[in-house]
């Protein structure tokens, strides 16, 4: 599987603001940590709660540690 749809609930703080939101951010490639800095603030954590959702899950399925820089994120052009 290439591609994935993280769906989750939403989030009341403290979960809707973890502290590694922006290390998360900042270890994103750039293009991509750039089109979350420009969403609404409530979009951007929804969105990077989702990813550390993934990264969790995938940490925690295999027994290995995932880095942000495990992402991979389709070209701009290409998103619909």
């Amino acid at each position: 599987m290439t591609e994935a749809i993280i769906l989750h609930a939403h989030l009341r703080r403290p979960l809707s603001c973890p502290s590694w939101q922006q290390s998360l951010l900042q270890a994103l490639p750039y293009a991509q940590r750039l089109e979350l800095e420009r969403r609404e603030p409530e979009a951007r954590r929804a969105s990077l709660v989702g990813l550390g959702f993934v990264l969790a899950g995938a940490g925690c399925m295999t027994q290995r540690e995932f880095p942000p820089q495990a992402f991979r994120f389709p070209p701009q052009a290409s998103r619909g």
